[in-house]
């Protein structure tokens, strides 16, 4: 409860954290003949530049090694994975954004029907 005259603060935010702001895939729906090796791109956002760690994990209960990105700038990068469906299913992945979020991402749904 003292005033002090003559003090002014202002605080100014220059750029936002390093975040992911989204992820995406290339998942659909497919008809292949079994066992098929299904080829598909992670696409993953950030607010800025710095280096991305993830890993992925399926409805098999497999787990990807930790795979890492570096943005120079806000944007989305893209990266190709690949996963050797057995047999008809529902399937699904989730991207776990190890660094900078802590977050997950998905789960991003497809169906295989084997012919």
């Amino acid at each position: 409860n003292v005033f002090f005259p003559g003090i002014y603060v202002q605080i100014e935010a220059t750029s936002a954290a390093f975040q992911v702001s989204s992820v995406s895939t290339d998942l659909k729906d497919r008809e292949p003949s079994c066992p098929y090796d299904y080829y598909y791109t992670i696409s993953i956002t950030s607010t800025s530049a710095g280096k991305v760690k993830y890993y992925i994990t399926d409805s098999a209960g497999g787990q990807s090694s930790t795979t890492s990105l570096t943005f120079e700038e806000a944007g989305t990068l893209e990266k190709d994975h690949s996963w050797q469906i057995p047999s008809t299913g529902a399937y699904w992945i989730k991207v776990y954004i190890e660094s900078p979020n802590n977050q997950w991402f998905g789960p991003f749904k497809f169906d295989i029907t084997c012919q």
